[in-house]
């Protein structure tokens, strides 16, 4: 494919974005979440806020955890008052975007969601490595295989 886009290839650019996150799993977790409040604790202990790509996707899940780790409800419009209570709700698309998300259905189980999630944002984590690693190499730092390895351990200790 030659058709560039800011000096970049097509293919270069699908795989930068098809790597970057899968909004779509993304907003299916939090639909879940929104829909089925009881469903928040299948994922509370794996899933984590900073998986998400998009800062308003992290923000709704933030709200939706602090809900459930003080044990209130995960309803909508506790997360609704919530993100009002922290000046966020606006940022995040309003009430109305939160109510049509919890009004929609979801055919797959949540966690199927989560585990896709989690896994766009370790390959992410693992992209950002390389670069990292790569800038060492070519600056020929010192501590370059040290700094690798401590990239990739931390990596995949978030793995287990």
């Amino acid at each position: 494919m030659q058709n560039k886009q800011n000096g970049k290839t097509a293919t270069q650019v699908f795989t930068e974005e098809k790597l970057q996150a899968n909004i779509e799993a993304e907003e299916k977790v939090l639909i879940y979440l929104l829909s089925i409040p009881r469903s928040v604790g299948r994922v509370a202990d794996y899933l984590k806020p900073e998986h998400f790509f998009r800062l308003e996707h992290e923000t709704i899940y933030k709200a939706i955890l602090k809900l459930y780790q003080q044990e209130r409800s995960c309803m909508v419009d506790n997360v609704i008052d919530e993100l009002e209570r922290q000046n966020k709700l606006e940022e995040v698309g309003g009430r109305g975007h939160l109510l049509f998300w919890a009004s929609q259905y979801i055919d797959q189980d949540v966690e199927e969601y989560a585990i896709n999630v989690i896994h766009k944002a370790k390959m992410r984590r693992l992209s950002y490595a390389a670069s990292e690693i790569l800038g060492l190499a070519v600056a020929e730092d010192d501590n370059a295989i040290e700094r690798a390895q401590q990239l990739i351990f931390e990596i995949a200790m978030e793995s287990n």
